[in-house]
Formats: C-alpha cells, structure tokens, sequence
C-alpha cells in the first residue's frame, strides 16, 4: 500500500493549491468543463424522458400559479425569444467591459478597417457608469466571464441530479402524448447543440432551466451590466420578470420549478462572487488536473501590459559615487 507524501500534508502542499491559476487558464479549462456538463445534462434529459409518469395515469400537480395565470402556451416561445435578447445583450455587454479593461491598462479603444459613422463610435467607445462602478476594471471582462460560465455549470450539473432523482407529470401540453427518440446520439447532440430547443425532452421538471439562464442574466447585468450603462438593470428586470410570467403561464413548468430555480441561481452567483484571481479556489481545485488548456503557474502578465524590472546595483553605485 503506497504511502502519501508528508508534503501532501504540509502547509507548503496546500499553499500550492491554493495558488490562483492565470486567468486565461481559467477562461479556457472551465469553459471546457462546461460542455462536459452541458453533455451529462443531455444524457440525463433521456432518462427524465423515459422515467416520466404516463400522462394518461398520472395528472399534473395542482400549482397556484396554474390556478391564478390563464394559459397560454404560445408564451414559451416569447421566453425563448426574450432569453435570445439577453444573450445578445450579455455579448454586448462582456465586450464593453473588455473594453473598459483596455482604457484602464492604457491600450485605448480599438480601430475598425473602415470608419462607419455611428457604428464605430456605438460599438468601440468605452462606455462607464461612475455610479455604479465600484469594481476594479483591469481584467473585469475575463473575471465576469469565470463568474459566470462556473456559475451556469453548477446549477446545471445540481440541475441534473435534481430533476433525474425525483419524477413528476409533466404540465406541459406537448409532453401529455410524449414523443419517442429515435435516434438517441443525434438528440443529445441537438441538445448540446441548441441548448435543449431542438432536443426531445418531457419531465424535466422540479428546476427550470430557461429560469437559470434568465437569472444569471439578470445577476450579470445587475453587477456587471450597470457598469456599462445604467438602463440594463431595470431593462434586464423588467425583461427577467416578463419572462417568469410567459414560463409559468405557458404550462412549461410549475411555479415551484421557477421559484427554486432563482433562488439558488442567485445564491450560486453570489457564493462564487467577484474576485481577481477568478473563480474560489475550492473549484479552481477541480481544472488543476487537466493536462491541457493553459499553465497553471502565472509567467507572464496576464493583462498584456509590458513590466520594467528596475535592479539596483550597490557596486555600481558605490563606484559612480566615487566617481
């Protein structure tokens, strides 16, 4: 039986990994361990599919929100559409603060081949809400971006065990004739592929995904969004709460499934926090191991910005004073 190293038990051991991996590390390994989710996700949606309760035997479960809002199924589209806006914003915003990074290391804003007046000066101009920025800029783009693609892998990965564990019939009209998948590779493909919109799956229930989504929106722009503008926190509210109204009115999902689904949305994203060396070091533990993607020791400057390394010689000196 081998023995374990006495350093693995040494203050030395556990100073190392505690050390912060480089950002760009980060960015890349937990993006990387995020579509690992995204495929144990698609594989459990299956097995919800086939583990659901037979519609014809089994009836939905009395909801308050069912009782209160009429339905409406055609809303789940308009959610869909609404989550599409806020992707697109989310985008725009990250930008603005890679943005916001480049004027606060120096670099200035970027040029386009060709001047395109309003374009350029819409898109490339660095945009800053003083009231609400009390967050060091330098690497604020990368660090938002750790926040949040941990975050989402999380509650995706707890999604999983949760709505697999425990099987409840399933409100939604399309789902009390469920359809059989054929061709189970190529629809955990489609659901990796379109984040579940082109994907067969009945039963995941208990969470809500699109209310994940929408609420780490919300979280996003809330902290992040309202550096770069002041309208993107009520806009995101108001567009957040519009789109809990179209789930549960469209018989998707129970309103427990939303509720439970912001709820520990916003404590994740709270728990994970703000930070600059990136992500808690606890999940920093779980990418030290992959063999690709990045070093794990900080070599260079991770913002790009050039370091003078001033060394002073007491030698030199003394014989330039004698001098």
């Amino acid at each position: 039986m081998a023995v374990p190293p006495v350093e693995m038990y040494s203050g030395s051991f556990w100073n190392r990994m505690r050390k912060p991996l480089p950002l760009r590390t980060q960015v890349i390994r937990f993006t990387v361990v995020f579509v690992i989710v995204v495929f144990i996700l698609a594989v459990l949606l299956q097995i919800t599919h086939e583990r659901m309760p037979d519609p014809k035997v089994t009836k939905p479960l009395p909801d308050l929100g069912f009782e209160v809002l009429h339905k409406y199924p055609f809303l789940f589209s308009v959610a869909d559409c609404c989550i599409g806006s806020l992707n697109i914003l989310s985008v725009f915003t990250a930008f603005k603060l890679y943005l916001l990074h480049r004027h606060c290391v120096g670099s200035g804003e970027p040029e386009l081949p060709c001047n395109i007046p309003g374009v350029s000066r819409f898109f490339l101009s660095v945009w800053l809400c003083k009231e609400n920025c009390r967050i060091e800029l330098r690497n604020i783009h990368t660090i938002a971006w750790i926040r949040f693609i941990t975050s989402y892998a999380l509650l995706l990965l707890s999604r999983s065990i949760i709505m697999v564990v425990t099987s409840l019939p399933n409100p939604d009209d399309l789902c009390q004739n469920p359809p059989k998948i054929e061709n189970r590779v190529k629809d955990i493909l489609l659901t990796v592929l379109t984040a579940g919109a082109g994907s067969i799956h009945c039963g995941d229930l208990m969470y809500s995904g699109h209310t994940v989504i929408l609420t780490l929106h919300l979280m996003f722009h809330w902290i992040y969004g309202a550096m770069v503008h002041w309208s993107f926190r009520p806009v995101v509210t108001v567009v957040a709460i519009f789109s809990y109204y179209c789930i549960v009115a469209s018989r998707f999902h129970y309103t427990d499934d939303v509720l439970v689904a912001i709820y520990l949305t916003i404590a994740t994203f709270i728990a994970v926090g703000h930070n600059a060396d990136g992500a808690p070091w606890q999940l920093q533990l779980f990418i030290r191991w992959l063999p690709c993607c990045g070093a794990n020791s900080r070599e260079v400057a991770e913002d790009g910005v050039p370091v003078a390394i001033v060394i002073k010689n007491e030698e030199m000196m003394n014989f330039d004073g004698k001098s």
